[in-house]
């Protein structure tokens, strides 16, 4: 730990051949409900590669359910983001994206599902400052 309370991790992984080095620095989050528990980590990680790419992550969350009945369920909550700043380059992936109605024609038809997901490349447009 890095920091007092609230614990502060940082951590460091290396490739035994150098091909990337994994890091980060995270506070770990918890709450419970009456029958789930939900978890996840506040906090940048860094994947560089050996030709110097690197990539920033920030994790989802997971929500385990059937904590005291039922049936036990882990599922990602939110979003897993990776940044690559210097080729300008995101991708999201989204846990249980829920649709919206937009009309008579539209339906809702993911709203209660938890094994859907879905994901986007693209290049953020500059901001203007």
């Amino acid at each position: 730990h890095i920091s007092p309370p609230p614990p502060i991790t940082a951590y460091s992984l290396e490739d035994v051949d150098g091909g990337y080095i994994f890091w980060g620095a995270a506070e770990f989050t918890a709450s419970f409900g009456t029958n789930s528990m939900k978890a996840g980590q506040e906090g940048n990680n860094y994947l560089k590669f050996k030709d110097g790419q690197t990539i920033r992550t920030q994790a989802p969350h997971y929500t385990l359910g059937g904590t005291i009945m039922g049936d036990r369920t882990i599922n990602a909550d939110g979003f897993f983001l990776f940044e690559d700043d210097e080729n300008q380059i995101k991708c999201v992936i989204i846990f249980n994206p829920i649709m919206k109605a937009g009309g008579i024609f539209s339906s809702h038809k993911f709203a209660g599902r938890t094994d859907e997901f879905r994901g986007m490349i693209y290049r953020p447009k500059a901001s203007s400052k």
